[in-house]
């Protein structure tokens, strides 16, 4: 799923700057201009809960996915 989206992301964000650096476990890092801070965690926010892949292969989730985003260095959130 973590790749499903990061891909998704990386196609829709990187005309805006957006570049994924690297991911941790479960966790895309990132870099992005600080003026489009709202709507790309917003829009981050929305791919993370539901990866494309789910709809692909048709699967329902019996338990919701759930996130937290972190803006600044890493490893300080």
């Amino acid at each position: 799923m973590l790749i499903s989206a990061a891909t998704k992301l990386n196609h829709d964000l990187k005309d805006y700057g957006f570049k994924i650096v690297g991911t941790v476990h479960d966790s895309i890092l990132g870099e992005f201009r600080e003026e489009d801070k709202d709507w790309i965690c917003e829009h981050i926010r929305e791919v993370m809960l539901h990866p494309p892949i789910l709809d692909e292969f048709g699967v329902t989730l019996e338990v919701p996915l759930d996130i937290d985003i972190g803006v600044g260095a890493w490893g300080t959130h």
